[in-house]
């Protein structure tokens, strides 16, 4: 994947790029996304990474990232991609690459270009409408700056239950130990709480205790916390270097699919979607154009199918 204006700087921002080699859906699944978070602190620790942005969208993701050259981000990205892709694989099944490769990546040296980098990057899910201000997502991590339970309630371990404070043991164990969550432990450790509001803070702590996304970087830029969300509601910002192919399309149906496919035992353990016959696909997608507000684009991507005309 080749950026418009790839080269590379000691110690400057660089926005980098990845996305699935067919355009399809990355993320079905909360522990997913928890696994390929806990996958990057654990590889940014390693790596002596400094992260200052980061946007986990379904189909791909975003980071700025501040490297002493470019063989030490090479090597973060590759043990990012490698690992989670080895990981993923043996949860749910599947063989092959899922990344395009490599990487995209470009620089931004000037004020104004890391600052509409920064904003660009936290504005991914407020472009495909899925929340109305950066600060209302959980996947850019943002919220998480100076709340450690912003989508939960705050957490008190002696008024927990036991498998919640058996799951932030297991958290803290492992964080401890350098190791990321893998998709099966966290779908167990899930599994166990029976309260949702439970699990959203498990997800919460998570995310908390495996932080490693310096937002001090971007707030510099614009004077205060304060300031960067009042430019992030007032601005989209833009990169024209990376070679992100565009489409108009909201995130939106995404969810709704999610939620069916959920429904229809479809991303369970055995990550049903992935075994499903030609015939048994074209039959989901019949009902999920029907039933959803999906386009032929998010049936494409969310199928894995890039050609398909007939439903």
């Amino acid at each position: 994947m080749k950026s418009r204006k790839s080269k590379f700087r000691a110690g400057i921002l660089q926005h980098t790029y990845k996305i699935t080699k067919d355009f399809g859906i990355l993320f079905y699944r909360i522990e997913d996304r928890l696994m390929m978070f806990t996958i990057q602190s654990v590889m940014a620790r390693k790596h002596n990474i400094r992260v200052v942005a980061a946007s986990y969208m379904f189909t791909h993701m975003h980071e700025g990232a501040v490297a002493a050259d470019k063989a030490q981000l090479d090597a973060f990205e590759r043990d990012c991609m490698n690992t989670y892709v080895k990981a993923y694989n043996n949860d749910v099944g599947r063989d092959g690459r899922l990344f395009k490769t490599p990487y995209g990546f470009s620089l931004k040296v000037s004020d104004k270009e890391r600052r509409h980098c920064c904003l660009y990057i936290l504005n991914n899910h407020v472009e495909k409408k899925l929340v109305k201000s950066a600060i209302h997502s959980r996947w850019d991590f943002l919220a998480y700056y100076h709340n450690p339970n912003p989508f939960s309630e705050p957490l008190v371990k002696r008024k927990a239950s036991y498998y919640l404070r058996e799951a932030c043991s297991i958290v803290d164990h492992e964080y401890d130990a350098g190791r990321y969550l893998r998709s099966a432990l966290l779908r167990g450790m899930m599994r166990k709480i029976n309260k949702d509001t439970e699990k959203e803070q498990l997800i919460d702590y998570i995310i908390t205790k495996y932080m490693f996304i310096d937002f001090d970087y971007c707030i510099n830029l614009f004077g205060s916390f304060d300031e960067l969300i009042l430019a992030a509601d007032s601005v989209t910002g833009y990169d024209y270097d990376i070679d992100e192919k565009f489409n108009r399309y909201p995130d939106t149906p995404y969810v709704e699919m999610i939620r069916l496919a959920e429904k229809d035992g479809l991303l369970g353990k055995d990550m049903m979607i992935y075994k499903l016959s030609e015939s048994e696909l074209e039959k989901y997608a019949i009902k999920y154009r029907r039933l959803t507000a999906a386009s032929e684009h998010h049936i494409n991507s969310f199928f894995r199918k890039q050609f398909w005309t007939s439903y």
